[in-house]
This record gives structure tokens, sequence and C-alpha cells, in this order.
């Protein structure tokens, strides 16, 4: 999904991630990092990959202890930021930006599921390490209308189509 949206992707566990990205960048480094793995290597890797006067984002929760060096993001006078959702006044630009398509949102949705799958199918699947979602939707129709447009356009045209034919049937 990263590299389908035009990122550059690492598996930390295969490769020198900070390496891999000054090559990347003729020896600069990233103008950001956003860690969302919740683990002290993916940590060490995101300041370890950006620039001078760079910023980490990190939005994953960390559970636990990590070890971090702030002199180190003092030296590189790096801006180190814990970011748990975007802000309420940000909402009615970001609903814009969504309605004329100029934030295509699909591509980070990568599951649907109801309501009542929302901890096995939703959280679990989320907080797994080796998973492969990023965002998922949760309907509150329940599992039959998952897989179903979160607009609710399907269900209002179906509604629409049986009043029609229920209004023929009487006349």
């Amino acid at each position: 999904m990263a590299e389908r949206n035009g990122a550059a992707v690492f598996d930390p566990a295969s490769a020198d991630v900070a390496g891999e990205v000054a090559e990347l960048t003729g020896g600069l480094g990233a103008d950001c990092a956003i860690e969302c793995s919740g683990s002290q290597a993916g940590l060490d890797a995101c300041v370890a990959s950006v620039r001078r006067a760079a910023t980490v984002a990190v939005i994953a929760i960390h559970l636990g202890d990590r070890l971090v060096q702030p002199e180190g993001w003092v030296w590189r006078d790096l801006t180190v930021a814990g970011v748990w959702s975007f802000k309420i006044w940000d909402t009615p630009r970001i609903l814009a930006q969504i309605a004329a398509g100029t934030l295509p949102v699909e591509r980070v949705v990568t599951s649907r599921i109801g309501m009542r799958d929302v901890v096995r199918e939703g959280i679990q699947r989320l907080a797994d390490p080796g998973g492969d979602q990023v965002k998922i939707l949760v309907l509150a129709a329940g599992k039959e209308a998952a897989g179903k447009e979160a607009t609710g356009k399907e269900t209002a045209g179906k509604e629409a189509a049986g009043k029609e034919a229920a209004g023929r049937e009487e006349a």
C-alpha cells in the first residue's frame, strides 16, 4: 500500500533502513519519518533516517520502556512529535478534501467489517505485528453490510428500489 502511494518501503529485518534512505536522498536523509510500528527498532530507524531539522512523528502506541537519546535529537535539531489523531478544527477541511476527491482515503482502507466483528476482525488484526491491515472501517449495520460502501449509497439505492417495487405491487 505504501509503495502504491509513492513511499519507499524497506524491511528493517533485512535492510539497513537509514542506509537505504541515505542512498535515496544523496546522503541528506528524509524530511520526515512516521514511526507506526511501536517498536524500539522502528523508532531508532526513523530517528537515524531523517536529515538535520527533520520531524519524526510517532503515531504508534509504544508499550513498555524505550531507550532514547534526546541529546542526539537536540544536536540534529529534530522535532519528535507524538501524534494521536488530527485536531478537531481540521475536520471541515479534511471532509471537504474527501468530498472533492482530493484526499483519496480509499487507498488506506484495507478492510470493512461489521460492528459485531470489531474485536476479532478489527482490533486483533490491527494489533498483529505481522498483519496487513492499515485502516479498517466499522459499519454499524453488521457483517452483511461490511462489503458495501461506507457512504451508504448502495443501501440507499436498494431501499429506494424496494419502495418503488412495493408501490407497483400496491397499484
